[in-house]
């Protein structure tokens, strides 16, 4: 019941949500705090209901910034799913604290949704599950959640605890997804959140393929910027910009737009670094039914390239 009530309420959200990766300074280069909380007003201000942070970003920054704003401004806490992640820490003592401390962070007493971060190899998640099921029952956290899971990690993960979300990377060109999590979330009943809708960046456009990137900024060690997928990501990418162009809509646009009409996802994410990306991905046009078709056709054929990789990242 308690997931379901999940399913329907991020269901009723406007789509998509913030990822507030970028605001944690580190892995994606550069990031004024200023434009971090500019960014993050702006989508509030269109009608963002969906906010996802980590501890990992920048150390628990990413969270200290979200926090910041929410002090400032405590109405913005009303109807606002946030949603944060912890590593695996081996003990469920440690992964209680890890909670304790983004609640900390995000100043506030309750975390809607809280997941484990990231499966370790070699680590034994059942301890961090149990603390996840621990603080749902206190109500310190109202839903509990993996992400980056694998379809046979999470079976394991929700035969020991009954999970309510599964948060992955997926959009129109990463499509790995369909044959697995997906499908897999449906029938266990977990709310579907998907990260990366613009491809990390490559769906803006701004890039090239193989394309370098500043010091500190991860993105050149994804898939999506390898080098090996560089032909083949550099014509699917003309072919999408020739689609969208014939329909008069910004690739960045029809990609999001994308995202926001697939039925079996609950929500998607996407970040933005400024105000003005943030009014870019967050006040959508109606998006055409007919280059929505198209460009899932063209998006599937490019994902070919990705192979059955569970993850998008090149480095482990």
């Amino acid at each position: 019941m308690e997931t379901r009530m999940l399913i329907e309420e991020l269901k009723k959200i406007p789509a998509p949500g913030l990822g507030c990766a970028a605001f944690g300074v580190i892995h994606w280069g550069y990031q004024d705090d200023r434009d971090s909380l500019s960014a993050l007003m702006t989508a509030l201000d269109a009608g963002v209901r969906h906010i996802d942070t980590a501890a990992a970003y920048g150390s628990g920054h990413s969270e200290t910034v979200i926090g910041k704003l929410i002090r400032r401004r405590p109405s913005i806490r009303d109807g606002l799913v946030l949603a944060s992640k912890g590593g695996i820490k081996g003990s469920k003592k440690n992964f209680l604290k890890e909670i304790d401390n983004s609640r900390r962070r995000l100043g506030c007493e309750v975390v809607d949704i809280y997941y484990i971060h990231w499966p370790m190899e070699g680590v034994d998640p059942r301890p961090s599950l149990e603390a996840l099921a621990e603080a749902r029952e206190k109500r310190i956290i109202r839903y509990a959640g993996v992400s980056n899971f694998s379809p046979r990690q999470l079976q394991s993960a929700h035969s020991f605890i009954p999970l309510d979300a599964c948060q992955f990377p997926y959009n129109l060109i990463w499509r790995n997804p369909e044959t697995g999590l997906i499908p897999l979330c449906g029938e266990l009943g977990i709310a579907r959140v998907a990260y990366a809708a613009l491809a990390q960046g490559f769906l803006t456009g701004k890039y090239r393929p193989g394309s370098r990137f500043p010091h500190g900024d991860h993105r050149d060690r994804t898939a999506f910027f390898a080098e090996e997928n560089a032909r083949a990501l550099g014509k699917g990418l003309k072919k999408l910009k020739f689609l969208c162009d014939a329909y008069a809509t910004e690739l960045p646009v029809a990609a999001l737009q994308w995202i926001v009409s697939r039925e079996y996802i609950e929500s998607g994410l996407v970040g933005a670094r400024t105000a003005s990306q943030a009014k870019e991905n967050f006040i959508l046009p109606a998006a055409d039914p007919a280059l929505l078709r198209e460009i899932d056709n063209e998006g599937k054929e490019i994902a070919v390239c990705f192979g059955n990789a569970d993850t998008f990242f090149t480095f482990p």
